[in-house]
């Protein structure tokens, strides 16, 4: 994000404008003030416990970029700085009602700044494997999730990691709910979506397979959240309808969905 400057930044994050730092943009956006370092922008999250924006003033110190926190937060800090208060680094501060909203939408508007394609991983296990593979394999600059990056907060700081240049951005998207693989396609836009397996994972929180199943269909933007209208992925190879295409691994054709056949076990074995 190096490029771009503050008022442009906050103009993509919806954001208010209450102080002004450097005139380049910040090397990455960070969540968690003790993992910050200088030139990086720190976005306050309001937490269960603790509002993020009670460590801005640290990261100013610490030489952050700037901040972006809710908006009391950062006119507090902006008077404070008009009245002379000591906030060593003199970074940004930008303020907003929904920190987090923002945070999101900086990180849809950068992607739409990258020339880069995206591929979108979900699916109940495997999410991380298949990233690794796409990282290693694919021929190209790419840009993945650092370690599982793959929630409403995770994912659109993958976003925003990648430089520009990159060519290929991967992308893993976990789901715990409803409407949560639609509003991670809404940020990320994935040209690609890849499904890795249908299975009981979350069952708690979504009733079933089936229900697991139907939550990956999802509409969302630009891919119509990984897969459009599907008969039905709780089968081991649903077969895909509106112009969605089926794709095998192994350079093998797709083969018919049939029941999971119990592996014959040695004599003597439990």
């Amino acid at each position: 994000m190096i490029s771009l400057d503050g008022d442009r930044l906050a103009s993509m994050a919806g954001a208010e404008v209450l102080a002004r730092g450097d005139e380049e943009g910040p090397t990455r956006a960070v969540i968690d003030s003790r993992e910050m370092r200088e030139g990086d922008l720190f976005v306050g999250l309001q937490g269960e416990r603790a509002d993020g924006g009670e460590f801005g003033a640290a990261a100013l110190r610490d030489r952050a970029w700037g901040i972006l926190v809710g908006t009391q937060w950062g006119r507090e800090l902006a008077a404070q700085r008009r009245a002379g208060a000591a906030l060593d680094g003199a970074g940004w501060i930008l303020g907003s009602a929904d920190p987090l909203a923002s945070l999101q939408s900086l990180a849809r508007a950068w992607r739409g700044e990258l020339d880069a394609l995206v591929i979108g991983i979900t699916g109940s296990t495997g999410k991380t494997s298949v990233k690794d593979i796409c990282r290693t394999l694919l021929p190209a600059q790419v840009q993945a999730s650092p370690e599982n990056y793959n929630t409403e907060i995770g994912m659109p700081l993958a976003v925003l990691a990648a430089p520009e240049g990159t060519e290929v951005l991967v992308l893993e998207m976990g789901m715990r709910g409803p409407g949560q693989i639609a509003e991670l396609c809404a940020i990320a836009a994935p040209d690609v979506g890849v499904i890795t397996n249908v299975g009981p994972v979350h069952v708690e929180l979504l009733g079933s397979v089936e229900a697991i199943a139907g939550l990956l269909r999802d509409r969302g933007h630009r891919v119509e959240s990984l897969v459009r209208d599907s008969d039905s992925l709780a089968t081991p190879a649903g077969r895909l309808r509106a112009g969605a295409a089926l794709v095998a691994l192994g350079g093998v054709e797709p083969f018919p969905a049939r029941p999971a056949q119990p592996r014959p076990r040695p004599r003597g074995t439990p």
